[in-house]
């Protein structure tokens, strides 16, 4: 996805102007820690729109980093809220991944939760023979 700069600052300007003014008033001020390079620039502005693609309040999120200093942006955390995840985003990526870890790892070892706990208890009950034995 192509993003033209000058159009998505006239997009966050529209609807978080004083938000984004002030973000990149704090980018500035951190110009040592964390330069606003141009790729840096579109980037964010790329977080942002697929942030409000998502529901998210850009608004909000920019006043967020503005608050706590962040010079980055994150989106808003929701009870109830969770961002997408891998597989929901990039489910092909995610396949992949999950198959690329089993080539390296082998597949992983399903468990049988009720055998376990079957054995478990088989086990407690000898050693609790064992100690009234014992104490006999």
């Amino acid at each position: 996805m192509s993003l033209d700069i000058a159009d998505a600052e006239t997009w966050v300007l529209g609807i978080a102007g004083e938000a984004w003014i002030a973000f990149l008033e704090l980018r500035k001020a951190k110009q040592r820690q964390a330069p606003l390079t141009p790729l840096a620039r579109k980037r964010i502005l790329f977080s942002l729109r697929m942030m409000a693609a998502d529901g998210q309040d850009v608004s909000e999120v920019l006043w967020t980093s503005v608050t706590n200093g962040w010079t980055g942006i994150y989106p808003i955390k929701r009870k109830g809220w969770q961002a997408p995840t891998l597989a929901q985003t990039q489910p092909n990526k995610a396949v992949e991944q999950t198959q690329d870890w089993i080539k390296e790892h082998g597949a992983p070892v399903v468990v049988d939760k009720l055998a376990v706990s079957e054995r478990l208890r088989q086990v407690s009950e000898k050693l609790r023979l064992a100690k009234v034995m014992k104490q006999s």
